[in-house]
């Protein structure tokens, strides 16, 4: 479950860090394959359209942060999705750092602890959720 000041805190650093680098996503694609090309074949060739598509989720998932059950239920039928294309359990963590690390890097002095805890916290149930999503799927 995510608390309130979890979710404040995480929308006023992504609105930070996006007023200084509107393609932030684009670099966290960058950053994350990078790190881990063994992930690019489970991502489209064009990084803008997928960065894109994961931008509009992320505000998606901020919206329906005060509507628990939905957002669940979207987040485990985004899991099923994932498991469609490929994902494993084992990316995850790799997608959570990247996304993280980007951040901490594009907020430079800016990023704080409370910062890392509220995006690890966030990033943390979505995971959990996207998992349960993609298991019941596969039972």
């Amino acid at each position: 479950m995510l608390d309130q000041s979890t979710v404040a805190i995480v929308r006023e650093s992504y609105a930070l860090a996006l007023s200084r680098r509107p393609c932030l996503m684009q670099d966290f694609y960058l950053f994350l394959l990078a790190r881990h090309p063994d992930l690019e074949p489970l991502f489209p060739r064009s990084l803008a359209r997928q960065a894109d598509k994961f931008s509009g989720a992320l505000q998606l998932l901020l919206s329906y942060a005060n509507a628990p059950d939905d957002l669940s239920r979207a987040l485990r039928r985004l899991g099923r999705d994932h498991q469609g294309y490929g994902a494993r359990p084992e990316h995850y963590p790799a997608v959570i750092d990247a996304l993280v690390e980007t951040l901490a890097i594009q907020l430079g002095r800016d990023w704080t602890e409370s910062y890392e805890t509220a995006w690890r916290g966030l990033l943390g149930f979505v995971g959990a959720e996207m998992l349960a999503g993609a298991a019941n799927a596969a039972a």
